[in-house]
């Protein structure tokens, strides 16, 4: 459906006719010679002159012209139909370059852009998850401490989930203090705290790290909250051992109910990402790692396929949505050059486009 048509003037050729006048006049006046008798009769010979005039060239054109369409454009969506939302511009009207004309609506096209967008955040998910299990191939230390435990042999082969290495962080410990409910909200992790041990009389500084928001009970009918208080171990610390804690709140100081007691913070454990032989060991149990350092190489086949087959599927994902993304745009109508509005023959709520190869025009063209 042509949409308008921008005006233009044109004269082609036609009979016409050219008066040309000549910019330079050469005049020459020649003498007459007169020959007198050939016996020794003398020859009278008159000076030849020269006379050049400058001037301008003038040429003028004749003939008839015509007015003539020079664009047109096209309001035919291709493979969706849309509803004219909104008419900017009348007809007669001028119109610049990007302006916008007419803009369409359609639901269809929207719903379709909407699940190509889901599609293509759901591939961009997987590949991230496939990426992220080959890198964790190269089984490197999440925290520094202690390898714990490490049951790994070059060439043993791993199933998905399987715990392959055990790290322990045995350098911070926390005492475990339960704090009367009353106290509740009064207590934020930060707040520093004296720690206590009766065994030995040591007296260290530590900082809440984790406060419980479920109540527990002391089965009498009273309620309190664990507090978690982490303490630097400089190595004699064991799991088990009792302190007295009182938490500095600002505006108070909070006791615990009765001792709390030592515990190590839990192991961080690596898994296996998929189904993998083992490669390589650069570590071994009971060694200390620091945060990052690499413990063992895996190999699998299925995960680099995966990660592959999941990349294409992102690009696929990626090329789609593109496409329906330069549709919604076409949703705008935009005048591709200057000109003057010459005709349209749609209305606001006239449908355009095409639906399963069908035309549904409904104007005629301009």
């Amino acid at each position: 459906m042509k949409i308008m048509e921008w005006v233009k003037q044109k004269k082609p050729k036609s009979k016409k006719g050219m008066a040309v006048l000549a910019g330079i006049v050469v005049i020459a006046v020649v003498s007459v010679f007169t020959l007198l008798n050939g016996e020794g009769s003398e020859t009278d010979q008159e000076e030849i002159v020269y006379s050049l005039t400058k001037g301008d060239i003038e040429i003028a054109i004749t003939g008839n012209g015509t007015v003539f369409s020079s664009e047109s454009q096209e309001l035919d969506p291709d493979g969706f139909e849309a509803d004219v939302k909104a008419i900017y511009f009348n007809e007669g009207d001028k119109v610049k370059e990007g302006d916008i004309i007419y803009e369409l609506e359609s639901s269809s096209l929207a719903a379709e852009w909407t699940r190509a967008k889901i599609a293509y955040e759901n591939a961009a998910l997987e590949y991230k998850t496939s990426n992220g299990d080959v890198s964790d191939l190269n089984v490197r230390a999440p925290i520094s401490g202690v390898i714990e435990s490490m049951d790994l042999n070059v060439g043993e082969t791993l199933s998905k989930g399987e715990i392959a290495v055990k790290v322990w962080d045995k350098g911070e410990v926390y005492i475990k203090t339960p704090i009367n409910l009353a106290n509740e909200g009064k207590v934020k992790v930060g707040q520093s705290a004296t720690v206590t041990f009766p065994s030995s009389f040591f007296e260290t500084k530590g900082q809440v790290a984790k406060v419980e928001n479920t109540p527990s009970s002391d089965g009498n009918g009273g309620l309190f909250q664990y507090v978690y208080v982490a303490v630097d171990n400089p190595g004699g610390f064991l799991e088990g051992l009792e302190a007295y804690i009182k938490i500095d709140t600002g505006n108070e100081t909070i006791s615990g109910i009765t001792n709390g007691v030592l515990e190590y913070k839990e192991a961080e454990v690596i898994e296996a990402p998929g189904e993998a032989v083992v490669a390589k060991l650069l570590k071994q149990e009971k060694d200390y790692v620091n945060a990052g350092d690499l413990i063992a190489v895996l190999e699998s086949d299925s995960l680099v396929v995966e990660q592959m087959s999941m990349s294409v599927s992102l690009q696929e994902a990626k090329i789609e949505l593109d496409e329906l993304a330069e549709q919604m745009e076409g949703l705008k109508v935009l005048a591709e050059s200057d000109g003057i509005l010459a005709g349209q023959d749609v209305s606001v709520g006239d449908t355009v486009g095409t639906s399963s190869g069908s035309s549904s025009n409904t104007g005629n063209e301009a």
